[in-house]
């Protein structure tokens, strides 16, 4: 449901400040979008929309931001009444979850992590510490310890479970795609549960690494964060200093000593990745899932911060126009591009297939796209023999395959290239839906992430990605 206006932002509407009536107009078009049943009612709306949204001649601004705030709050109204039944039937039944405190399938899969893992490790298993090293590289002795730390955590928060807000608990508002969320840290640290976190719903290896990883989010020192998860191999890619920083290494180890190393690159694949020595294609589809992810993982931060009134202007810096204060709109917008982002990361890590062209002939058969810092939109301009990006995609309801051309991915450095291939996708996505966000501006909060992300994340991720700047080396 789209949040009424308050007063106070009537009176910005009516002063055409903050935002507010451009986010209003995000929310609003996002839904009427989406609306399946589209009867007289809903075509009654779309005709008030238009008109709420037209100037006519001779209107002055200040007299359509007065009209504007003066009929928004009813229109709004209507059009949550007309939502209110597909809201409704979206509403998942009230389940009956398990109880956490206690259970004898978490207290199995802390024990499997103990003599499956973190004795293996600690004892320097040949098999364990293969696996760690290949996870970590030069960092492999100080990750050592964390296994041990990371249990200790998993096990004191679940000894303090109560089944209402401490310890591991369900959450069924917690989105389905994330299994668990690790929150706080130390001795009040919680985890919260999704609906998928039962026995029969996930294997013992997914659980038990789930819940490695985000264990590793709630360490009182050092606790990790997610610069990138597994998909395409996109950890692998961290130096090991924010390896040691990241909680899918940890969970990586997790599935390689408890599931039988399902996916596993060899060590020489791994440092191939790392030193820029292997394929570019695998660093840029790396490169383009770690970026979506953290973006993914940073508005959801940024959705809890509006809704408890602690977020700032400055963290919602680099985001497309948003109101800079907190409350139900700035949240309801952030949950929008926060679903977005959903939609983007499945593209990219799942249904997302990169092939390199043939190395001779093939010449460009479209003006390249430019895209720039402070404007995210595509602009063509003639292609020249030095400065040439020919991406071919093809769609099917199973893959998204993108060609990128042997000769610019051969001269182009994986950051530059996962851009190019990152903003037309995004269009391709978005082109003629009516979304909140347009394609171009999803793209622009996921490779900007490194300037909006926390202040004692962004020079890490700044390294991170100047490291990938350079030229990869093509087999």
């Amino acid at each position: 449901m789209i949040p009424v206006p308050t007063p106070a932002l009537l009176k910005q509407i009516t002063a055409n400040e903050n935002n507010v009536y451009a986010s209003y107009r995000r929310l609003i078009d996002a839904a009427l979008a989406k609306q399946a049943t589209r009867g007289d009612s809903y075509q009654r709306l779309i005709v008030q929309w238009s008109k709420l949204n037209l100037i006519p001649p001779g209107e002055a601004k200040e007299g359509t931001a007065r009209r504007r705030a003066a009929e928004l709050p009813q229109f709004i109204t209507d059009l949550n009444q007309l939502l209110a039944p597909a809201a409704t039937q979206a509403q998942q039944p009230a389940e009956d979850f398990p109880p956490v405190a206690g259970s004898p399938w978490i207290i199995r899969l802390l024990k499997l992590v103990e003599e499956k893992v973190v004795r293996p490790i600690e004892t320097g298993s040949p098999r364990a510490m293969a696996s760690v090293r290949t996870c970590f590289g030069d960092e492999a002795a100080a990750a050592v310890p964390r296994f041990r730390e990371i249990l200790q955590q998993l096990q004191a928060i679940h000894a303090r479970s109560d089944g209402k807000s401490k310890g591991m608990l369900y959450n069924p508002a917690l989105p389905r795609s994330m299994g668990a969320l690790g929150r706080g840290s130390g001795a009040v640290a919680c985890i919260d549960l999704s609906s998928e976190f039962r026995p029969h719903l996930m294997s013992d290896v997914k659980a038990a690494s789930t819940l490695v990883h985000e264990g590793s989010h709630t360490l009182a020192v050092e606790p990790t964060v997610d610069f990138a998860y597994r998909d395409a191999h996109a950890h692998y890619l961290l130096p090991p200093k924010l390896a040691l920083l990241n909680a899918g290494n940890y969970e990586q180890v997790v599935i390689d000593l408890i599931g039988g190393m399902p996916g596993q690159l060899n060590a020489g694949e791994v440092e191939a990745l790392r030193d820029g020595a292997g394929d570019s294609l695998a660093q840029v589809h790396a490169l383009m899932c770690s970026r979506v992810v953290r973006a993914w993982v940073r508005v959801y931060d940024l959705i809890g911060l509006a809704a408890n009134g602690r977020i700032t202007a400055g963290e919602l810096r680099g985001l497309p126009p948003l109101p800079s204060d907190s409350g139900p709109l700035l949240t309801a917008v952030l949950r929008e591009l926060f679903a977005q982002l959903e939609t983007l990361m499945s593209a990219v890590n799942d249904y997302l297939v990169l092939r390199l062209g043939a190395q001779a002939g093939g010449g460009l058969n479209r003006a390249p796209e430019q895209r720039t810092k402070d404007d995210p939109g595509a602009h063509q301009r003639p292609a020249t023999l030095d400065d040439t990006q020919p991406l071919t995609f093809e769609s099917t309801p199973t893959a998204t395959t993108v060609t990128v051309s042997f000769d610019w991915a051969s001269k182009g450095a994986p950051d530059a290239i996962a851009r190019n291939i990152l903003f037309e996708l995004t269009d391709r996505i978005w082109q003629g839906k009516q979304a909140a966000f347009s394609g171009s501006e999803v793209a622009h909060v996921v490779q900007s992430i490194q300037l909006t992300d926390r202040p004692a994340l962004r020079m890490m991720l700044e390294d991170y990605y100047a490291r990938l700047s350079r030229k990869a080396k093509i087999d």
